[in-house]
């Protein structure tokens, strides 16, 4: 393929991209299928969680796991209940983990804060910053005949 052709198909990708044509089902094979049903299913999982939340769901929830464990039912499908209710489980302590990791970094971060604040408020750093606020304000309140005086010109 020559490069001029390369350049082509390139452009018309592009342009394919921005105006959302590119991986529809027409330009390849299940080319736009993924897209929406991973939205479609997030949309489900979303109203799946908020619905497990209430209690009177989340109390039959627990009890299909129960009756899925039950000595009643074959072995396969108390091994798989049992499994997916260790998974469930699992993800329930990863969940809250990672929860107060973030609440540990968060106290971790106002911590920092705290401890920058008081270095630079006192200390050799905070004077440092004192002389250069105070050197900062002298230059703004010099006028043109404050310059004239220190390169040792009279006013005219």
């Amino acid at each position: 393929m020559s490069p001029e052709q390369r350049e082509k198909l390139s452009e018309l990708a592009k342009q394919r991209h921005r105006e959302g044509k590119m991986g529809m089902p027409e330009h390849g094979r299940m080319g736009g299928l993924a897209k929406g049903r991973k939205a479609k299913e997030r949309r489900i999982a979303k109203r799946l969680a908020e619905a497990a939340s209430e209690e009177k769901n989340a109390k039959q929830i627990v009890q299909v796991f129960m009756d899925a464990i039950h000595p009643s039912q074959p072995m396969s499908t108390r091994l798989r209940g049992a499994q997916t209710w260790v998974e469930i489980t699992q993800q329930q302590a990863k969940l809250e983990m990672s929860e107060v990791e973030q609440e540990n970094k968060q106290l971790s971060r106002e911590e920092a804060l705290k401890i920058l604040e008081e270095k630079l408020s006192n200390g050799p750093a905070a004077a440092i910053l004192r002389q250069k606020m105070i050197e900062a304000n002298n230059a703004i309140t010099l006028d043109d005949e404050d310059y004239e005086e220190m390169d040792g010109r009279d006013a005219a």
